[in-house]
């Protein structure tokens, strides 16, 4: 399969713990770094445990997520998504945007 790798934005805790669990990756200790959700499972769908999920523009990180918050530019190749954000079972952090 061709790599259809895409960037895409992720918002996380002020400390840059996720906001699902806030204890399960913290985001900003992974910038450069490849990280996947503890059980991998895409057939469960984007809005699921079983994928980490990531908007396409910014401003639809929103969803589940509150101000204050810390941003990430981050890539991968999407395994399920809809028309505002992707779920991906493995994600690199590329970078953080703000905190």
């Amino acid at each position: 399969m061709k790599d259809k790798r895409v960037l895409a934005y992720k918002l996380a805790r002020p400390d840059g713990w996720d906001f699902y669990t806030g204890k399960t990756i913290n985001y900003r200790e992974n910038i450069g770094k490849v990280i996947y959700p503890p059980q991998p499972n895409s057939t469960l769908g984007v809005c699921s445990s079983g994928v980490l999920h990531a908007s396409k523009v910014p401003n639809d990180c929103f969803v589940g997520a509150k101000i204050p918050c810390s941003a990430y530019r981050v890539s991968g190749i999407p395994s399920c998504g809809d028309v505002t954000k992707w779920g991906f079972v493995e994600l690199k952090v590329i970078r953080e945007i703000i905190n």
